[in-house]
C-alpha cells in the first residue's frame, strides 16, 4: 500500500472557507503547530495507556455496518465545491466521482444479499441516475466510465475541475470528487503462526474448502502450476454455478476451479497478469498450492478459491471507482472474504467514504474485510509522506481504506527466515568464507565457480578520481575479482557499474562498511544487475584485503540457494508498517502477520519476494479463510451457537483474541495493534 494522489474533497461553502482560514491560521503560526502537536501527543498517549488494559476482544465495537452507513449519510453534505487554492489546474482533465441523491438498492429495500428484488432496484436506481449523466454529458462532453447502483448511487466520468464546480451545483448531485488513485502496497511465514496445524485432520483438516477469497488486486496467475485446485477438494462454487452468475452479471469469465471468476475492471476485459506482479504474488500468499518439497509454495488456505478482481492496470494504480465496483460484484458473486492490498495515507476523504460505504454493506452481508494499514510507518517515521493538508506531521499513518471500522487492519511483521544465495571462497587450501552474501544480480548471474582461480584487486570505495583512474593502466590482462568499500556516498550501481564498465573486472564483491559479520540484505543495484556482483560482511572484507595484500588468488563455490534465519527483525514489526490513530481517533491496526520478505507466486512459472502490509493482508485472509472453514463445522455439529454475534464478527474476535502481543524488548506494542496469529488455537468448540 503506497501513498495514494488525493483527489478533490466534497463538502459545502463553508466547509471550504473553514479549511482556507485553518489553513492560513497555521501556516503563520508555528507555536500554535507545536502547542497542538504536544496537546494531542499527550491524548493519544493516554488513550493508548487505557487501551493497553482493555481485552483484545474490545476492539471489536458492537456496531453494525448500518451504523457505519447512517454516519455517512449523516455527514454529507448538500452539494460539492472544488478547491481550487491548492495550486491544482482547473482545466486540467480528471477523472471525477458523482455520487447521485438516489437511493442504492440496499438503502431501498433494507438487505445487502443480492435477491431477486435487490436485482430490481438496482435497475431502479441505475435508470434514476440517467436523467443527472444527460444533464453531466452537456457539460463535461463525457461518457460514462463505470455506474454503480447496488451498494453506492454514483458514477464516473472524465471533467475539468472547473466542470466539476458546475457538476456539483446540479440537482440531484450529493458531491462531486476527483477519484482517488490508489496503489498496491513464503518460506517459512507460515511457521510463524502454526498456520499448517489447522491443516492438520487431528486439529479439523481446515485448509480453506468451500470458502472464496475475493481479491481485489492486479489479478491471478491462474496457469501457475502452484495456483490450481487439489483435485478432490470441495468447492464452494463449480464451473456450471459460476458460469449461471457470469450470466445473470453480464461480464467475467471462469477460468478454473481454484478461480472461478475473473474480470479486469480496467480493461473491461479478461484479467491480465503480465503488467503488475502484485496481485499475484498476494494471491499465492492466500491460497497456492505447490509442492514445498519440490520447490513449489502452498498458501496459508491452499484448498480455497479466489476471485480475480483487478483493479490495477500496468501502472500499478487503481481508481477508486473501479474498486467499488469490485467490491461490488464480490458480494453479488458470494465472496466470503474480501483482500484489499492497497490504499493511500493517512486520512479519508471525499468518495473515500463512499468505498467505506460499499465495504460497509459488504461486510453487513456476512463478507470479512482484510485492508493492508500501508507502508508510511508512523507519525514520528521520516517517510515524507505523513503531513496533512496543513502541513503539519499527521497522528496516524494508516491508509485508506483501512480506517474503516469494520475492516480488519493488518499490520506486518518480518519474516522469521530469509530466502538468499550463498557462497564459498577459498584460497589454496584455506576456506576464506562459507556463508550467505548478497546477489547484486538479482539471480541472472549467479556462477562464481567458473570464474576459476583469480587475482582480487581492491579499488577502495570506487571513487572515480582517487581509486579507479589511477588504476586503469596498471590492471591485469586476465580475469581478475574486484573488491570494493561500502560508504563515501557513491551508490551500490556506481560502484559495479564503473569497476565491471571501466575496469572491466570479472566480478565485484562489495564489503560493507562495518567491522561486524552482518551481511546487509535490504539492499540493490538496480541498474547494474546485469553484472556477476555480490556483497559480504565488513569481516569478510577485510580477511579478502589481507589475501590483496598477500597476492594470493581465491576461488569460488556457488552461489548457492539458502534458507536461513532473520536473526536481526524475524518477528519484528516491519519498519515500513503503518500504524494509527485514524482521523476518527480509533487505534489501527487491528492484527499483524508476516509481511516482510515474503516469497510468492509470480508471472510464469516463476516466484518473487517482496515486502509490505500489502503481503501481510493476504495471510489475514487465508487465517480467516481456515477458522471460517472451521467455524461452519461447528455450527453444523452444534458444537458452537452463535448468539446475536454475525458469523464474520465471531472470525474476527477470533483472530484477535487468540494472538500474540508483540514487544519491542519489555515494552507491549499494544495488546490489540500488533499481533501476530496463533491459527491452531481458533479452532471453534
Amino acid at each position: 500500500c503506497a501513498k495514494e494522489s488525493w483527489g478533490v474533497r466534497s463538502s459545502g461553502q463553508n466547509r471550504r472557507r473553514e479549511l482556507l482560514f485553518r489553513r492560513k491560521i497555521m501556516r503563520e503560526n508555528t507555536s500554535v503547530h507545536r502547542l497542538l502537536r504536544q496537546v494531542l501527543s499527550l491524548c493519544l498517549a493516554v488513550v493508548l495507556a487505557v487501551s493497553l488494559c482493555v481485552p483484545a476482544l474490545a476492539a471489536q465495537k458492537n456496531y453494525s455496518a448500518s451504523d457505519y452507513v447512517q454516519r455517512l449519510k449523516d455527514s454529507v453534505r448538500g452539494s460539492a465545491t472544488v478547491d481550487l487554492d491548492a495550486g491544482k489546474d482547473p482545466n486540467e482533465v480528471v477523472r471525477a466521482m458523482v455520487v447521485t441523491d438516489v437511493p442504492a438498492a440496499v438503502e431501498q429495500t433494507g438487505t445487502v444479499t443480492y435477491t431477486a428484488a435487490v436485482q430490481s432496484a438496482e435497475a431502479r436506481t441505475l435508470r434514476s441516475q440517467e436523467s443527472v449523466i444527460r444533464q453531466v454529458r452537456r457539460i463535461t462532453g463525457s461518457s460514462v466510465i463505470n455506474q454503480s447502483g447496488y451498494l453506492v448511487s454514483a458514477f464516473s466520468m472524465d471533467m475539468t475541475r472547473a466542470q466539476m464546480k458546475q457538476v456539483a451545483a446540479l440537482d440531484g448531485v450529493v458531491s462531486v470528487s476527483e477519484v482517488t488513485t490508489y496503489k498496491a502496497r513464503m518460506t517459512s511465514a507460515k511457521e510463524m503462526t502454526s498456520a499448517m496445524e489447522l491443516w492438520k485432520a487431528e486439529n479439523g483438516g481446515s485448509t480453506g474448502e468451500g470458502i472464496v477469497v475475493a481479491v481485489i488486486d492486479s489479478g491471478i496467475n491462474y496457469t501457475h502450476p502452484d495456483m490450481q485446485m487439489r483435485q478432490d477438494a470441495r468447492l464452494k462454487y463449480t464451473k456450471a454455478d459460476m458460469e449461471a452468475k457470469i450470466a445473470a452479471l453480464g461480464y467475467g469469465k471462469y477460468y478454473t476451479d481454484k478461480v472461478p471468476f475473473g474480470f479486469s475492471y480496467v480493461d473491461e476485459d479478461d484479467i491480465n497478469n503480465r503488467q503488475v506482479t502484485h496481485g499475484l504474488h498476494v494471491s499465492g500468499i492466500v491460497a497456492a498450492n505447490g509442492d514445498e518439497e519440490n520447490g513449489g509454495v502452498a498458501g496459508v488456505a491452499p484448498d480455497a478459491q479466489l476471485f480475480a478482481m483487478q483493479v490495477f492496470g500496468s501502472t500499478g494504480s487503481g481508481f477508486n471507482d473501479d474498486i467499488i465496483r469490485a467490491v461490488e460484484d464480490s458480494v453479488k458473486l458470494g465472496a466470503d472474504i474480501l483482500n484489499l492490498s492497497l490504499g493511500g495515507t493517512a486520512g479519508f476523504y471525499s468518495d473515500a467514504d463512499y468505498l467505506q460505504k460499499a465495504l460497509a454493506y459488504a461486510e453487513e452481508n456476512g463478507a470479512v474485510v482484510c485492508v493492508a494499514a500501508g507502508n508510511d510507518g508512523t507519525s514520528a517515521s521520516d517517510t515524507g509522506v505523513n503531513t496533512n493538508d496543513w502541513g503539519v506531521i499527521d497522528t496516524g499513518a494508516v491508509s485508506n481504506p483501512a480506517t474503516y471500522p469494520g475492516a480488519l487492519s493488518v499490520a506486518s511483521v518480518d519474516n522469521s527466515m530469509l530466502r538468499g544465495k550463498s557462497v564459498t571462497i577459498t584460497s589454496g587450501k584455506d576456506t576464506v568464507y562459507s556463508g550467505v552474501v548478497m546477489d547484486f544480480s538479482q539471480g541472472n548471474h549467479t556462477d562464481w565457480t567458473s570464474l576459476g582461480e583469480v587475482p582480487i584487486l581492491e579499488f577502495g570505495y570506487g571513487d572515480l578520481f582517487e581509486d579507479i583512474f589511477p588504476k586503469l593502466s596498471t590492471l591485469p590482462e586476465g580475469p581478475y575479482v574486484a573488491l570494493v568499500q561500502r560508504g563515501k556516498d557513491i551508490s551500490f550501481e556506481d560502484k559495479i557499474n564503473y569497476l565491471m564498465g571501466m575496469c572491466h573486472a570479472s566480478a565485484v564483491i562489495v564489503y560493507n562498511n562495518e567491522a561486524t559479520d552482518e551481511v546487509p540484505t535490504n539492499v540493490s543495484a538496480e541498474s547494474a544487475s546485469q553484472y556477476t556482483a555480490m556483497m559480504v560482511s565488513g569481516n569478510t572484507g577485510a580477511s579478502l584485503m589481507e589475501l590483496v595484500q598477500a597476492g594470493a588468488t581465491v576461488s569460488f563455490d556457488g552461489l548457492h540457494d539458502v534458507v536461513y534465519p532473520n536473526e536481526a527483525t524475524g518477528g519484528c514489526v516491519s519498519t515500513f508498517s503503518s500504524w494509527g490513530s485514524t482521523p476518527t481517533l480509533d487505534i489501527k491496526p487491528e492484527i499483524s502477520a508476516p509481511g516482510g520478505n515474503i516469497y510468492s507466486v509470480s508471472k510464469d512459472q516463476k516466484y518473487e519476494e517482496m515486502s509490505g502490509t500489502s503481503m501481510a493482508t493476504p495471510y489475514v485472509s487465508g487465517c480467516a479463510a481456515l477458522v471460517l472453514e472451521s467455524l461452519q463445522k461447528s455450527l453444523a455439529d452444534g458444537s458452537l451457537v452463535l448468539g446475536d454475534t454475525t458469523l464474520n464478527t465471531f472470525v474476527k474476535n477470533t483472530l484477535m483474541n487468540t494472538a500474540d502481543p508483540i514487544a519491542d524488548g519489555s515494552v507491549i506494542y499494544s495488546a490489540v495493534s500488533y499481533t501476530h496469529l496463533r491459527a491452531h488455537e481458533t479452532k471453534a468448540n
